[in-house]
């Protein structure tokens, strides 16, 4: 639990489905950062890895690669019911080609102390969003 506490999002590299890039790429990345902060804040591990592709990925630091919806599920539901707080995501920077878009980043979130306090933490972001071939 103290790796999860001190680098939990340091990058996170995944595949989230997204609506349609109208507009800009920028534009959808906005939309799905603000579904994202709201479905964590739910509680809710299933309706969190909904965002996500059927084949996306996580990568937090000090542990091992989280593939697809399931398992996503699960890390998100332990993560809040750790008692993790997201506060909010910030995209920086986004960067478009054909269906695929980057978007760095850092997010806010608070983490329990483990005294009954939490810390607040700044991490940054890395996370790929594709476009669906039903332009989702």
């Amino acid at each position: 639990m103290r790796g999860f506490k001190t680098g939990l999002i340091a990058v996170i590299v995944a595949l989230l489905a997204v609506p349609a890039w109208a507009g800009s790429a920028a534009d959808a990345v906005q939309a799905g950062t603000v579904s994202f902060v709201e479905a964590f804040n739910s509680g809710d591990g299933e309706a969190l890895a909904a965002l996500y592709t059927e084949d996306a990925v996580l990568l937090p630091p000090a542990s091992e690669r989280i593939q697809g919806r399931a398992d996503i599920a699960a890390y998100w539901q332990g993560a809040m019911d750790g008692g993790l707080i997201l506060d909010r995501i910030e995209p920086a920077e986004v960067i478009e080609t054909g269906d695929l878009a980057v978007d760095t980043g850092e997010l806010f979130l608070h983490i329990p102390d483990g005294s009954g306090g939490v810390v607040e933490v700044g991490l940054k972001y890395v996370v790929a969003w594709q476009m669906g071939d039903d332009g989702v």
